[in-house]
């Protein structure tokens, strides 16, 4: 019998358009969803995962349980778009020191602090929901000037704790999972330190700001990165590349806005990367980004992920204009998990077994799994889409 393949030589195959023994699958479903599905059944023994830190406990060091999270992959059966754990290398790429955070205003059912990076945040009390950004720390160019005292890019505190070459040489030669590096992208970086209102229009009313927001933060991207790219090179199997900067119409920014401030500055990032041998860089962006793709093939982008159905994004679409050229994931239409079981199958069928057979996908939902998707239906979703991919 032919010894199955490990995660990471399936992930391999896939990204080189081979065939593997059997597709991947992965999901990256919002805690709110779990926590559902717990109360419709989901056994919480099976998905309630802990993890382990050294901490000093005022006398000695000793080993100290970290805070529970709620994983649901192996019970399922999918792997998470980026696995938590050492192989997936998240460095801290945010202002440091952090601001303290600070209660400025609370009611009844709100809270507004002063958020670590400097801006202010609404949160509201009773239920989850993504926090209302009212103020961001970059407003102007002097703002900008004081924000980057924060961005040292050899502050040691970027880099994991347990951070040696030898360690993770050893880990990433060893692993059967994905190993993955994490980066945010131009426009995200832009938006998070001014917000999406205020960055957008700012290549326009103040270019010499976005000019100069651009062409820093790919130096300090890359000597961030440069001590583990060029320990670990192409142990590193891909890089995550987080740049929303599209809506259901269309980008954000027009080709020629990105082709003058952000393109230049991305062939910088993704040419160091090429240089040590990490040439699969996948973007996340939802939304309609197709204007741009000329250009982020260009900048060294060569995979699309999650690829929303709502804003007009069909895989099978891209696979026969561009050949077998973009790595793609997702595109399975999130909505119909909420309208039960034919919905879901037909959804299945007009997609998987033709990207089944061309190769250079893996297959999930369009997005986050929503909190409105019923434990049964994600279970008939599961099973019948890992029967199409040879579980």
């Amino acid at each position: 019998m032919t010894e199955k393949m490990t995660t990471r030589e399936r992930f391999k195959k896939i990204m080189n358009f081979e065939k593997p023994d059997r597709l991947l699958w992965t999901e990256d479903p919002f805690e709110e969803t779990i926590i559902r599905w717990i109360h419709e059944g989901l056994p919480i023994d099976q998905v309630l995962q802990t993890d382990y830190d050294i901490g000093w406990n005022g006398s000695i060091y000793q080993v100290l349980p970290m805070p529970h999270t709620l994983d649901i992959s192996n019970y399922f059966g999918f792997i998470p778009i980026c696995p938590p754990g050492r192989e997936t290398i998240v460095l801290d790429l945010c202002p440091i020191p952090r601001h303290v955070p600070k209660i400025l205003k609370e009611t009844e059912d709100k809270i507004l602090l002063r958020d670590p990076l400097g801006g202010k945040l609404e949160h509201r009390k009773l239920d989850y929901t993504m926090p209302h950004f009212c103020e961001f720390p970059v407003k102007s160019m002097k703002d900008w000037q004081e924000t980057k005292k924060r961005l040292d890019p050899k502050d040691p505190r970027r880099y994991p704790k347990d951070y040696t070459r030898e360690q993770y040489i050893e880990l990433f030669d060893e692993t059967t999972t994905p190993t993955s590096l994490v980066l945010s992208g131009f426009y995200a970086f832009g938006r998070g330190v001014m917000g999406t209102a205020a960055f957008t229009p700012v290549f326009y009313t103040d270019p010499d700001l976005a000019y100069d927001m651009m062409n820093f933060y790919a130096d300090f991207l890359i000597n961030v990165i440069r001590e583990i790219v060029e320990t670990l090179k192409s142990r590193i199997d891909w890089v995550y590349w987080w740049e929303d900067m599209a809506c259901g119409t269309g980008p954000n920014i027009s080709p020629k806005v990105f082709k003058e401030f952000i393109l230049p500055n991305l062939k910088k990032v993704t040419g160091f990367l090429n240089k040590n041998n990490i040439d699969i860089i996948i973007m996340d962006c939802d939304g309609d980004f197709r204007p741009l793709l000329p250009l982020l093939w260009e900048g060294g982008i060569r995979g699309l992920w999650p690829l929303e159905v709502n804003a007009g994004i069909d895989a099978v679409e891209l696979r026969k204009q561009y050949g077998k050229k973009w790595r793609l994931g997702g595109n399975i239409d999130k909505r119909v998990l909420t309208e039960g079981k034919e919905a879901i199958k037909n959804e299945i069928d007009k997609k998987i077994p033709i990207l089944k057979e061309e190769g250079g996908y893996i297959p999930g939902l369009d997005h986050s799994i929503p909190p409105n998707v019923s434990l049964k239906n994600f279970e008939f979703y599961a099973e019948y889409l890992k029967s199409l991919l040879d579980y």
